[in-house]
């Protein structure tokens, strides 16, 4: 049987002419526009993540109280990516297309700058946003439907509890709000102003996975009516893993950026690998 593993190809002649060629197109596609909607994107689950741990830990808030409100950070941004699907599609697929063909030079990039002569073969690797978005309501939907259930978000009673938790129902609204405002607003702009917009972030699929990864030990931790283990303590842990990716995510921005300030000097200094 064939197994799947990551195969690592030398940066040949015919590799570094490629680079040459596609990274000046690649470097463009990276403005200040492109860095600015990024770092927006990887602090909203940051956003989410702190708004959990300030509710359990400073506002007393229910370990129901904090899943709905986690549950809705993941859904708002997933509805913002849809919007920008929706107001912005031509945008969407140049982004991705451009983000699937800028895929090699970032990675040659990367090694570069790391002064290795050695890259990940990622030739059979691309992304379909129309197929992401799909996977991401199949996969989410059925976490959602399990995480709701063992967290007894589908009791009726539970809402009016919900309801009454101190400062909740604004914060939650305000969160959701923020997320769907600032999807729109750049769909909005990249809608009008076409190509000179630069690349529009898009990430559908991979919170679908982490849902579904994350429900089912969920679901075994909570047990029946929370009897096994403390809810509100299950609801710690997924937002403090919730936070730490938030920050891996704020790491990649700044990973990114930084390979893109070294592109730029290579660049301007003739291009000597």
């Amino acid at each position: 049987m064939a197994r799947s593993e990551i195969r690592y190809v030398p940066i040949d002649a015919t590799r570094m002419q490629r680079f040459r060629a596609d990274a000046p197109a690649a470097l463009a596609r990276r403005g200040g526009g492109f860095m600015a909607e990024q770092w927006i994107a990887s602090s909203e689950l940051l956003l989410v993540a702190v708004v959990g741990l300030v509710g359990l830990h400073a506002l007393g808030w229910s370990a129901e109280a904090a899943l709905a409100c986690l549950l809705a950070g993941v859904w708002a941004k997933t509805a913002g990516d849809l919007i920008k699907y929706l107001l912005a599609r031509p945008a969407v697929l140049r982004a991705t297309d451009g983000l699937n063909r800028d895929a090699a030079v970032w990675l040659v990039a990367g090694a570069l700058s790391r002064g290795r002569r050695m890259i990940r073969d990622d030739r059979d690797s691309r992304y379909l946003p129309g197929p992401a978005l799909l996977f991401e309501f199949a996969f989410g939907g059925i976490a959602t439907g399990v995480l709701a259930n063992v967290g007894g978000l589908l009791r009726a009673d539970v809402w009016e509890d919900l309801l009454a938790q101190p400062h909740w129902h604004w914060t939650l609204l305000g969160m959701v709000w923020w997320q769907l405002m600032t999807a729109a607003l750049s769909a909005l702009r990249h809608a009008w102003q076409g190509e000179r917009a630069g690349p529009l972030p898009f990430s559908a699929g991979a919170r679908g996975l982490g849902l579904f990864v994350v429900a089912f030990p969920v679901m075994f931790l909570f047990g029946e009516d929370g009897e096994v283990v403390n809810p509100q303590g299950v609801m710690l842990v997924l937002n403090y893993a919730l936070l730490l990716l938030g920050l891996l995510m704020l790491f990649g921005s700044w990973l990114m950026q930084r390979e893109t300030r070294w592109l730029r000097r290579w660049l301007a200094d003739g291009g000597r690998a």
